[in-house]
């Protein structure tokens, strides 16, 4: 599966996925590898050189998705589904402000519209977030998240 969110004809992210286990992705300034790991205890490692042993843990709820994710020392962020059957996500920072916010279609359960708060563009963490919370919520999308 190939996707990319755009903003007009500019490309954002660019998401490639392989048997909805690994994902890379790409953006103006980042490229990096994501897996999903784990049943009970589900996690996503990112890694920009393709190594899960020096990745970075992004730890996922069970059963409910989302996570707390802390990029790097004393930051962190909250991804969570903010309707009942995974059609909204967002992303928080640490006072509860959405930076980030994904909306899928009623109809497909593709992403229609990304939502970025304009203070947050220029936000060191930002395309990371943004990779994120597309892999996450396709994935729970597809029951495997």
């Amino acid at each position: 599966m190939r996707a990319e969110l755009r903003d007009g004809d500019d490309v954002f992210v660019s998401i490639r996925a392989h048997l909805n286990r690994t994902s890379e992705a790409t953006t103006a300034r980042h490229y990096w590898w994501l897996w999903r790991v784990g049943f009970f205890r589900p996690k996503i490692l990112i890694d920009a050189e393709h190594h899960k042993e020096t990745a970075i843990v992004f730890p996922l709820r069970p059963w409910s998705s989302g996570g707390s994710f802390e990029p790097r020392p004393g930051v962190a962020f909250d991804l969570r589904r903010t309707t009942f059957f995974g059609s909204a996500w967002e992303w928080t920072d640490g006072t509860e402000t959405p930076i980030v916010k994904f909306v899928s279609s009623q109809r497909t359960e593709k992403i229609g519209m990304v939502t970025i708060r304009r203070d947050a563009f220029s936000h060191p963490d930002l395309d990371l977030l943004v990779v994120l919370g597309y892999v996450v919520r396709s994935l729970a999308a597809s029951g495997g998240g």
